[in-house]
């Protein structure tokens, strides 16, 4: 059965809500999940970060630290789903 957390409604209407098995679980639209953002925020500064370092020399650490950005968005995002921050 899906209804509107209340919760949520001020910040976002279109946020839903199942119950299964005893745990709740978010729908978010059009991929509009904390997850989502997170991950994607993180990733487009390491991409960023890694083409500064690769424009200015190439700086190695900024690109390896670019690179664990990139690499560190995937496990938050994860981490975030499983916290259930995140879509499915």
């Amino acid at each position: 059965m899906q209804e509107k957390d209340p919760h949520l409604e001020s910040f976002d209407s279109h946020v839903t809500v199942e119950k299964r098995n005893g745990r709740v679980i978010r729908y978010y639209h059009h991929s509009q999940s904390p997850a989502a953002w997170v991950g994607v925020i993180m990733a487009g500064l390491g991409f960023l970060l890694a083409a500064v370092g690769a424009m200015l020399g190439p700086m190695w650490i900024l690109i390896y630290i670019g690179a664990a950005l990139v690499v560190g968005s995937l496990i938050v995002g994860n981490i975030l789903k499983a916290m259930g921050l995140g879509q499915g």
